[in-house]
């Protein structure tokens, strides 16, 4: 139901990932200096996070499944799928560490 609503154009798809990394140091910010004092601001700004998240999601597997071959399709979702998987891996443990190191700090 996503792509019904916000199917992105191919060429946009990278513009999402500069967005993310750009969430990521706000996020990162805010996080030190406290400067969105409320807590609905707060709210709205994590959704708009996970739209943005979702949105580049998403519309990446459909490019990926519209612009490939039929025999290449399944194969390449799978790949794609695992490094998705393996960046929410690594993001999760990447946090777990960083937690205890700031828990010592």
């Amino acid at each position: 139901t996503t792509l019904f609503f916000f199917k992105l154009n191919y060429y946009f798809i990278p513009t999402l990932f500069i967005i993310q990394a750009i969430n990521l140091v706000i996020f990162s910010l805010e996080a030190e200096f406290y400067f969105i004092n409320s807590f609905w601001g707060m709210l709205l700004y994590v959704a708009f996070m996970g739209l943005c998240g979702g949105l580049t999601y998403i519309n990446g597997a459909y490019q990926l499944q519209v612009r490939t071959k039929p025999e290449e399709r399944k194969f390449l979702l799978s790949v794609a799928g695992m490094w998705m998987n393996a960046g929410i891996l690594t993001a999760a443990g990447v946090g777990s560490l960083l937690e205890q190191a700031l828990r010592k700090f």
